[in-house]
């Protein structure tokens, strides 16, 4: 049995050679580039670039040399090519090679084609080339065989709907033995099928079969649909859909849906279903199929699935660290993305580049005597980068105070910084010290009193103070009034750069690039303001990113002041 096989060539054969006029002149070479000399039909494998169907007389030269072929004749159907010491090629007699009917017809109608082969041949291959494959499809499937010795193939493909006059030049190169064991070939004519508006597509025709191949898997196992259809596919195709029974047992893989294409009758192998990968008992799922067809109820074929469990594997991102492996197992995963590792993007189990980040806050001593002072030590999880990294500095009582920020040197991970008590007679303090922006760290210092310090109290009305409580300077508190009324804090945000928005979490702040917008906020109130572009901004003033671009900037609303954001 031989097989014959379409190709479309819409994209590898010029347009020159399907038009009705022949070319005058064309390229046939070698691999090298070197031209060949000899007879060539035109349309065959050597002289592809030439017009199907007519003769040309070639000559030899250097490489590269173009146009080396003259026309010498235009045949009426076709033309034979016999590859022996030189090329021969000479125009066909007898039925033509290609016959298609009707050459003129409304979109969506069957084209009828008959592909002849007179001579004996052995190992014959039928190529038809159509350099609209989308409009006339079905080249790599609608063909039937041909035997050794059998004359004619005759077939119908589908063709499309379409809008306007549209023609679609067709033509046969079919390459075989002859009887003298040589490689030959046969080319007809281009045929130019007119494609007509006004016509409608067939409708989809049912389904004849449905397999599933293998249709027994095992945890996380995949099975391929097959899907027949009883007469062959509309040009535009059709869509099966596939439905599970038990989609928590087996599931069908998205994009998995198989596609028979135009003049088709059977589906592209697709992996289509795919078992869980925890199976904790035996299961049989039904998976159906259904191409539409009017009448048809869904085809089902039964999926065995045997019970066990096939642990995941690490996705390389975007989460990271330890995770479940789904079978009762925890595995450690890794980033795949270069440049980025688990948690260098300040956040924990999440990928990420590296963007410096607190890691650790320490004083020494920890403890220390009101009046005097301790050293603070930032560190960050990667060494700062050109320009050092600027770390918030933040204390939780009035009497310990640290600077607004502390610089990371380049290329350093850690940085010092001083706290300073201030000196008080009576009672311990233990005070809160924060480090960072989005990422923070703390760590408390401990102050105890200093009972050979002379300390004079203050007051309510110097501190301006005039409700709730004051701290006395001395280690003691003052009542200065009633319960304090709330009353909001003033922040004001000025946005610019490349575009896109900032908005509050509290709301209250929505100020597009550009612009800048105000709003109160509850004393002690923990603001987010983000961007909405995707890619971040620099921020500064009461809420810093350290010069580098992030998305979100948190802080903790205190006194009034403003902020900048810079949008990448």
């Amino acid at each position: 049995m031989i097989s014959i096989r379409l190709l479309v060539s819409a994209l590898t054969i010029a347009g020159a050679i399907y038009a009705q006029a022949p070319l005058q002149t064309c390229t046939v070479a070698n691999i090298r580039g070197i031209p060949v000399a000899g007879k060539f039909c035109g349309g065959s494998i050597a002289a592809n670039s030439c017009t199907p169907g007519a003769v040309y007389d070639c000559q030899s030269g250097p490489a590269g040399t173009k146009n080396n072929c003259k026309l010498v004749q235009l045949c009426s159907t076709g033309c034979t090519q016999a590859l022996a010491s030189q090329a021969i090629a000479s125009c066909s007699t007898g039925t033509a090679p290609l016959t298609v009917t009707p050459l003129n017809l409304l979109g969506g109608s069957d084209v009828n084609l008959n592909v002849n082969l007179a001579a004996a041949h052995t190992g014959a291959i039928i190529n038809l080339k159509i350099n609209r494959g989308d409009l006339i499809p079905g080249a790599f499937c609608a063909v039937p065989p041909l035997a050794d010795n059998q004359n004619t193939a005759n077939f119908a493909l589908s063709t499309a709907v379409v809008a306007a006059p549209t023609v679609v030049p067709v033509f046969t190169d079919v390459t075989y033995g002859d009887s003298a064991g040589r490689l030959a070939e046969s080319v007809s004519r281009a045929q130019q099928v007119t494609l007509q508006p006004g016509g409608v597509e067939p409708p989809v025709p049912p389904i004849s079969s449905f397999t599933l191949t293998p249709n027994s898997v095992g945890p996380a196992g995949i099975s391929f649909a097959n899907v027949t259809l009883a007469s062959k596919a509309p040009a535009s195709g059709v869509q099966i859909a596939l439905q599970s029974s038990d989609p928590t047992v087996a599931s069908i893989i998205q994009n998995g849906q198989p596609m028979v294409l135009g003049s088709c009758t059977q589906s592209q192998v697709v992996e289509s279903v795919q078992a869980e990968a925890s199976v904790p008992q035996p299961a049989v799922v039904n998976i159906s199929a259904s191409s539409g067809a009017a009448g048809q109820a869904p085809v089902t074929a039964p999926l065995s699935i045997s019970n066990g469990c096939v642990p995941v594997a690490c996705s390389g991102g975007p989460t990271c660290g330890p995770q479940s492996n789904g079978c009762g197992g925890v595995i450690n995963c890794g980033c795949s993305t270069p440049g980025e590792t688990c948690g260098g993007g300040g956040s924990a189990n999440m990928c990420g580049s590296g963007v410096p980040a607190p890691t650790a806050l320490t004083f020494s001593p920890s403890s220390v005597v009101s009046g005097s002072s301790s050293t603070g030590t930032v560190s960050l999880n990667m060494a700062a980068p050109a320009g050092g990294a600027n770390v918030s500095l933040s204390s939780s009582n009035s009497l310990v105070t640290v600077p607004a920020t502390v610089t990371v040197p380049a290329g350093q991970t850690s940085a010092t910084f001083t706290a300073t008590t201030t000196s008080f007679s009576a009672g311990t303090l233990s005070v809160n010290i924060t480090a960072g922006g989005s990422v923070t760290v703390s760590s408390v210092l401990t102050v105890t009193a200093n009972p050979t310090s002379a300390c004079t109290p203050t007051t309510c009305a110097a501190q301006g103070v005039t409700c709730g409580t004051a701290p006395d300077g001395c280690g003691g508190t003052l009542t200065c009034g009633g319960t304090c009324a709330s009353s909001p804090v003033n922040i004001t945000v000025t946005a610019s750069g490349k575009g896109g928005k900032v908005t509050s979490n509290p709301t209250g702040i929505n100020v597009s690039s550009g612009n800048t917008a105000s709003a109160g906020f509850a004393p002690g109130a923990q603001v987010t303001l983000t961007t909405d572009d995707g890619h971040g901004a620099i921020w500064s003033g009461l809420c810093s990113s350290n010069g580098l671009a992030a998305q979100t900037c948190t802080f903790t609303v205190s006194a009034s002041g403003s902020i900048s954001a810079v949008m990448q």
